[in-house]
């Protein structure tokens, strides 16, 4: 499930055999907005990664391309020096309290409070077995108690830790107050499905209408089994993210048969809200939803490298492009150690078809932030390799 679980996205029926917990009703459960269940199965596989056709930018909006990259990314146990802290030391004990990481994904100052402590921060060099640790400073993270989750690192980055032995949240005002929903997450953009069928998606401005419903049906209770079945029905899937719980892009279902479902704390909890407080909100969705672009899991630029610089590459996209005049050159930054390790050690040269995946920025002048991860493919068109 290792590999499930960091990817997620794929659907339900394909992992129920590898679905198995302790701690009923805690279900793992790895379902993510709808970018990627492809991905998953080929990654699975050993075989390719699903083709990134286009990708938004600030200079030129979303990028169609007559062709596509795959590719594998690599599939090096990287060495110790060339990880993030965040890879580097996955537990940290404070005061005789164990807290796993989320995910590395830093945390913002802006989500960070008083400093609660220094904890021992433990990892394991994958490629040598020996173990290491370090001392972390400890920050409580706002409107969250150190019972549930804190922040740790060193003065310059922070993760986001939560208690290895967390209580199920036993109803629908447990989840919501004990990670302060109402505050760190927005329900703003949803997919509206039917049976496992997606028939558009939608944002919304203001959701707290969305909360306040909620909030009143507090009491809901945890199922103690997998009762929401999407066969057959209309529901609503909303694509959450939360920097201070460390989520990224995970999943809240409303089903039209009182289902609350959701994976933001990576195991699946279903709780009963009651069909009438469900249709309060999937009215509410729809009528003030406006459509949308799908969310995407993970952009990439996507081209031919040209240049290796010193703490950048470019990218041309113009292979990919219809009329290759068209193309653009971008200019990738790898100030990131994960970008680093991939040229440094991935054998990847000049010349090479690459795809570039970053969840930061494009500037006008197609300088591109937040890059972290970088990997050679080939050409793809309608299921055909194209020669170079």
């Amino acid at each position: 499930m290792k590999i499930v679980n960091a990817i997620g996205n794929i659907d339900d029926k394909l992992i129920e055999s590898a679905e198995k917990s302790s701690r009923k009703p805690r279900r793992l459960w790895v379902k993510w907005c709808s970018a990627a269940a492809a991905a998953v199965v080929l990654v699975l596989a050993g075989i390719l990664i699903a083709p990134h056709l286009t990708h938004n930018n600030n200079s030129g909006g979303e990028r169609v391309y007559k062709y596509h990259v795959n590719g594998a990314e690599s599939n090096i146990v990287w060495p110790w020096k060339y990880l993030t802290d965040g890879e580097k030391y996955r537990t940290i004990s404070l005061d005789n309290t164990t807290y796993n990481i989320r995910n590395c994904r830093i945390i913002g100052d802006e989500f960070l409070g008083e400093t609660i402590g220094d904890a021992v921060a433990s990892g394991t060099d994958d490629t040598t077995g020996k173990k290491y640790t370090a001392t972390f400073k400890v920050r409580k993270i706002k409107g969250i108690a150190p019972e549930y989750m804190v922040a740790a690192g060193n003065d310059k980055d922070f993760y986001v830790y939560m208690v290895s032995d967390f209580k199920d949240p036993a109803t629908v005002g447990e989840l919501l107050e004990n990670y302060n929903l109402r505050q760190n997450m927005r329900l703003d953009n949803f997919t509206e499905c039917y049976g496992y069928d997606e028939k558009g998606n939608y944002s919304i401005e203001n959701d707290s209408y969305i909360w306040d419903v909620l909030t009143g049906y507090s009491d809901a209770k945890l199922c103690s089994d997998d009762a929401f079945n999407r066969d057959g029905i209309e529901y609503l899937t909303f694509c959450v993210s939360s920097d201070a719980l460390g989520v990224y892009k995970k999943v809240i279902y409303i089903s039209e048969s009182g289902y609350l479902e959701t994976n933001i704390l990576d195991y699946g909890y279903t709780y009963y809200i009651g069909e009438k407080t469900a249709r309060e909100i999937i009215d509410y969705a729809r009528k003030n939803g406006r459509k949308a672009e799908k969310v995407v899991y993970e952009a990439s630029i996507d081209g031919t490298l040209t240049e290796i610089g010193d703490g950048y590459v470019l990218i041309d996209d113009s292979i990919l492009c219809e009329d290759a005049g068209k193309g653009r050159v971008y200019k990738v930054y790898t100030d990131d150690i994960r970008m680093r390790r991939c040229i440094e050690l991935g054998n990847i040269q000049t010349g090479d078809i690459v795809s570039a995946k970053y969840d930061g920025d494009i500037s006008e002048n197609n300088e591109v932030s937040g890059a972290y991860s970088i990997y050679t493919g080939e050409l793809v068109s309608g299921g055909l390799v194209i020669p170079e």
